[in-house]
């Protein structure tokens, strides 16, 4: 019984020893210096060790962008895609960050360019995302899938649209990506780009057969989402494209609507010279000045009662947008204007 005692104890301090040589080597790792590393090794320290969040020494090689020691690890025995908390493999990290010369590495051990995250994306989704040409290159080059999905179903064109990166846009439409792949809520990457303002991107979209009408499950238009995010300039390209005005989602909001509730003269001007209708009524009969009367718009109500707005159109509600003005302001100019309430 002694000697199990003592073996036990033995055992303990064992642990004991690697587990200080394992914090020895991560803690070395994150520094990047290669002296202590080594040291911690001689040790004895786990190469494969995890921390609290799963991540290997290799993962935080990757993560730094230590392709030194990257290789290290793999030349002293370290598995190649090791899996921390979230999925992630060290190639995933270094492409997210941009780490070049670490994605070489890890390539050229064959690290996987299929292994996917908790959320499926993928090493080239994070590249595409961040912004990091070369990393994309090197992905496809090792045969890296273009339309691979995440689980919202979006892929790395998806990714790149929103980031506004234009040359992986390019790079990967000319990989044969799908320009109007919609997700599973039915965004393209020209919803995307168009929502962030990326005119350069949704240009180029649309050049190579994006389709500026398809709608997304919301049946919001490229135009809605230009609209609602104020960016005057795709609003104007999208316009001279022949974008309908008067699109209306699933709930009848119409990108005229969509000015008025944020208050973008600017751009309902530019919108009611192309034809929308400042009496578009959506689901439950509020027109653009119910809308910009609500939200307390003065200059958005004087744009569309000059532009043909009538002052006393009821939602079904019964509401005027005197009723639905918020200010003293907006309620004194809508008198001003001839308006009444509804009741």
């Amino acid at each position: 019984m002694k000697k199990l005692f003592m073996l036990f104890v033995l055992m303990l301090i064992s642990a004991t020893v690697f587990s200080r040589a394992d914090t020895a080597l991560l803690k070395a790792t994150e520094a990047g210096d290669k002296k202590k590393v080594m040291a911690a090794l001689k040790k004895g320290a786990n190469i494969q060790a995890n921390d609290s969040k799963g991540w290997t020494p290799l993962h935080h090689a990757a993560y730094k962008g230590h392709s030194a020691l990257v290789t290290l690890f793999l030349d002293q025995g370290a598995e190649a895609d090791p899996r921390n908390l979230k999925r992630q493999t060290p190639l995933y990290l270094a492409s997210c960050l941009g780490h070049t010369e670490v994605v070489k590495a890890l390539l050229k051990r064959n690290a996987s360019v299929y292994s996917i995250d908790l959320n499926k994306r993928t090493a080239l989704h994070g590249a595409a995302y961040y912004g990091h040409l070369e990393v994309v290159k090197l992905l496809i080059k090792h045969s890296s899938e273009v339309e691979a999905e995440n689980k919202a179903g979006w892929t790395a064109l998806h990714y790149a649209a929103e980031g506004g990166h234009l040359a992986i846009v390019e790079f990967l439409v000319k990989h044969k990506s799908k320009v109007d792949h919609q997700d599973q809520v039915g965004w393209t990457a020209l919803h995307q780009a168009a929502g962030k303002g990326h005119l350069s991107v949704v240009k180029h979209l649309a050049k190579k057969g994006g389709d500026i009408h398809l709608v997304n499950r919301e049946k919001n238009t490229a135009l809605h989402l230009a609209v609602y995010g104020g960016h005057q300039a795709v609003v104007a390209y999208l316009l001279g494209r022949g974008a309908s005005v008067r699109a209306k989602d699933k709930n009848g909001t119409s990108p005229l609507h969509l000015a008025a509730l944020k208050g973008y003269s600017e751009i309902a001007q530019s919108l009611i010279s192309k034809g929308a209708d400042v009496n578009a009524a959506n689901s439950y009969g509020a027109t653009p000045l119910h809308t910009a009367s609500y939200m307390g718009h003065q200059g958005m109500v004087e744009l569309l009662v000059k532009s043909g707005a009538d002052v006393n159109v009821k939602s079904k509600a019964g509401k005027t947008a005197l009723d639905l003005a918020k200010t003293a302001v907006v309620k004194l100019k809508l008198r001003s204007l001839g308006a009444k309430s509804g009741k």
